[in-house]
């Protein structure tokens, strides 16, 4: 990547902890990277708080759309979306608890940054068909991830049918909802 002149790079941002946002700075050559793969947990509960953290952005970005139209049949969809992300919350949450083990929640840091984008985005352009590109957009960058960190937890040997099984669902809603938002395109 190129380095970015410290002048244009708000005080704010050259002050936060290494890793914050994916962003890190490189001390070597002075660089601002993206950190495009952090190391990842991949075992069981590292696959359950994906799936979480997955469906706490999913849920957090349709009530943010809810509060921005008032489209009866792309509110539907909206509701639908959101009470399947809850049951895979719920699952997700559920099966962590079993184990015992930690629940991740997203950063306030990451929501802030979706709800200011998801503000930005509707402010420039309002419309329906934008609000559901943006939904397809966000929903296929979930199919990507699910399909990689489904890989990554395979490979790691530790897997359990049922975890497998919910990491299956999530995939196949995060499709769903991309075929869901077609129509409003």
């Amino acid at each position: 990547m190129f380095p970015l002149p410290e002048s244009i790079i708000p005080k704010f941002v050259r002050t936060l902890p290494l890793g914050v946002k994916g962003m890190s700075e490189n001390k070597n050559s002075g660089h601002i990277e993206q950190q495009s793969h952090q190391k990842e947990k991949t075992d069981t509960a590292g696959m359950l708080n994906f799936i979480r953290q997955g469906t706490q952005m999913g849920r957090q970005g349709i009530l943010d759309l809810l509060g921005k139209t008032e489209d009866p049949a792309f509110r539907r969809e909206l509701k639908r979306q959101l009470g399947e992300y809850e049951t895979l919350y719920e699952a997700a949450d559920g099966l962590l608890k079993q184990q015992g083990a930690k629940q991740e929640d997203v950063s306030s840091v990451a929501k802030f940054s979706a709800q200011m984008m998801t503000a930005m985005k509707t402010w420039k352009d309002p419309s329906v068909s934008h609000m559901a590109e943006m939904m397809v957009q966000g929903n296929t960058m979930g199919v990507t991830e699910t399909i990689r960190k489904q890989k990554a937890y395979r490979d790691s040997g530790e897997t359990d049918p049922r975890v497998e099984k919910l990491a299956g669902k999530f995939l196949a809603t995060e499709e769903e909802n991309v075929e869901g938002m077609k129509r409003f395109l």
